[in-house]
């Protein structure tokens, strides 16, 4: 008898906390929501801790009004792939997450002056696990953070990020691989998304997961490319010259893509100084016939 798949849960010991407060005080999971974010808003927002919790009650308040978009992975193995590569230029992800997220101004302290703040809430559910991943991408003032909850919370700013991927692997300790880790499936998770439209179909990907009445899911299908690249990651040669380049995410910024300019696009492993496979992008696969084919 073939092993029942489970998808990995988001935010469980804060769902635990909602229900007891739910049931001392006879309240509604709006309400228990509103009171931990409103409990978390009165404490002075000027230590790291405090301001992680803040966010994190705002991530909790969004799933609880259902404005969470759940994203069921139906392979584990596209979040290893996405985890672990490297990111690209991802300034096109920004107008993506204006468009679909949230916008509020916030005073600055000790200032006149408000912040511009954009945030796009996200679950990510993997096969075979029990803890699965809550994040909320920020903009603020046109610049990236993320708040990450996986097996413990993270506020992760853009330029710790870029700081942290410069260093080599051995320098890095436990928990910076960890905020790597994070930061990549975030982004990468969404660039997928973004790039390819067609593999990200409604509903969950077993009628037996539980999920709670209305909730937006959405069941993501790993493309033909992508399995290609994820067997090239683990069994592609090593060659030096010419070398094998794996397969990422590309930002066109430059002019010299007339038609393609600002775009993300995934290209896939190719050959240094080599024959380089086909730059796809979601019109392009839309043409193929595997895209078609995808239940």
């Amino acid at each position: 008898m073939s092993k029942k798949i489970r998808w990995s849960r988001c935010l469980s010991a804060e769902w635990e906390t909602v229900r007891e407060i739910c049931k001392k005080a006879n309240w509604t999971e709006e309400q228990a929501g509103k009171f931990i974010m409103g409990k978390n808003l009165s404490e002075p927002q000027n230590t790291y801790d405090n301001v992680l919790q803040t966010y994190l009650s705002m991530l909790l308040f969004y799933d609880i009004s259902k404005k969470t978009i759940h994203y069921y992975f139906v392979d584990k193995e596209l979040r290893d792939f996405l985890q672990s590569n490297e990111l690209m230029n991802y300034e096109d992800l920004k107008s993506y997450i204006k468009d679909k997220g949230n916008f509020y101004p916030v005073n600055n302290q000790n200032s006149s002056t408000y912040a511009r703040i954009f945030d796009y809430p996200v679950c990510i559910h993997v096969p075979y696990e029990k803890i699965g991943y809550a994040f909320n991408y920020l903009i603020i003032d046109d610049d990236f953070n993320l708040v990450a909850e996986h097996k413990r919370a993270f506020l992760i700013e853009e330029k710790q990020y870029k700081e942290l991927s410069k260093l080599p692997e051995s320098n890095l300790t436990k928990e910076q691989k960890e905020i790597i880790g994070l930061y990549r499936l975030a982004f990468n998770s969404l660039a997928y998304v973004y790039c390819f439209p067609q593999y990200v179909k409604d509903g969950v990907p077993n009628p037996d997961i539980y999920k709670r009445s209305d909730c937006l899911c959405k069941k993501i299908i790993t493309s033909k490319e992508f399995k290609e690249a994820i067997t090239e990651q683990k069994h592609g040669p090593t060659l030096k010259l010419p070398h094998i380049v794996r397969g990422h995410f590309m930002y066109l910024k430059d002019e010299r893509y007339t038609y393609k300019q600002g775009q993300i696009v995934w290209r896939q492993a190719h050959m240094a100084k080599g024959k380089a496979k086909t730059v796809y992008t979601n019109e392009d696969l839309l043409k193929n016939d595997f895209a078609q084919n995808i239940s």
